[in-house]
Formats: structure tokens, sequence, C-alpha cells
């Protein structure tokens, strides 16, 4: 009693918590998932990607334990993705990369609402939103930033931010958007 979730899996540099329904109570509606980071942000080389699906009729809030922090670039680090063989050449290994996919079955709802995302000085950071959405499917979809760290005097330091959303119902797309912001 009290899991909302078929499965739930993660890995490193990202960790999925998930609250549970106190024991003796009904479950949580919506289902409530947090996506959190290691070390409380992601570094240059970091290729994160998330995989969502919402079964008929359910509901589903995703969200973040606060805003995504994308570190500066150091150079002379080894990026974390560079230990998996299978990814040698394919990135700018100066950047982070983040994706999310979403499938919305019939009459479900997904509420996809993030803290911001905040750039540090000379980070570069790539997200891909894809959203696919059945007939009669529900979406909330937030997609912000912050102008970095301005407590620090880093506003809009970083060296790259893009952002693309792409929302498609039954195969049409009904949303695309897209923000590039480059030195």
């Amino acid at each position: 009693a009290g899991r909302v979730h078929q499965s739930l899996s993660s890995a490193y540099p990202l960790k999925l918590l998930s609250p549970e329904a106190v024991p003796g109570t009904t479950q949580l509606l919506p289902a409530v998932s947090y996506i959190l980071s290691y070390g409380g942000g992601i570094v240059h080389g970091d290729q994160i990607h998330v995989d969502v699906h919402a079964h008929p009729g359910t509901a589903l809030l995703l969200l973040t334990q606060g805003s995504t922090k994308v570190y500066r670039y150091r150079p002379g680090r080894p990026p974390s993705y560079l230990k998996n063989p299978r990814n040698e050449g394919k990135f700018d290994i100066g950047q982070t990369y983040q994706t999310l996919i979403v499938t919305v079955h019939s009459n479900a709802l997904v509420c996809l609402l993030p803290d911001p995302v905040t750039c540090f000085e000379s980070a570069k950071y790539n997200q891909r939103q894809m959203v696919h959405m059945q007939e009669s499917a529900s979406l909330v979809l937030l997609d912000w930033m912050t102008s970095g760290r301005m407590s620090r005097g880093e506003r809009w330091a970083f060296d790259k931010y893009l952002s693309v959303n792409v929302v498609e119902t039954q195969g049409t797309v009904i949303v695309r958007d897209a923000l590039l912001l480059e030195k």
C-alpha cells in the first residue's frame, strides 16, 4: 500500500524520489516524483535522460527539490560520461545535456513543474523536452530559468543556455518552443 509508481529507477548523476502514503491512508493522488542531482547540480559532460510514462487514467506531478544548478566549465576535469566508452566522440565535453521524454496516455495528466535552471558563470546547458500526448491527455509544463547567481555578480555570465520543448498530440506537433542564449 502507498506505492503509486509502477516502476521508478535512476542512475548517477540523477536520483528520483517519491513520497509514499502513510500506512492506513489512501494513496497519494497524483503520484509525486522529485528529480534530484547528486552534489546539487550538473557538471560539464553530464548527460541526463529521463523517460516518463503516465498510464491511462493516472496523474503525475514531477518536481525538483530546488533549482537545477549547472556548474561552470572546468577544463582539465574529466566529465563523468567519458567513463562510458559508448559516448566517446558524441558530445562536446564542455557542455551538459538533459533530455526528458514524456508519454501521456489517454485520460492521464502530467504536471511538469520544476524549479528554475540556474547556469553558473561559463556554464553550457542543453535541454530538450519532448512530450507525446494521446487523445484526452492533459499537460501542465513549466520551463524557466534564472539569469545566474546574482549574489555573486553572475548575471547572464553563462556561455550557453538552450532549451527546446516539443509537445505533440497523436503525432502532430502542437507546440514547438526553443530558446537559445549564447555568448
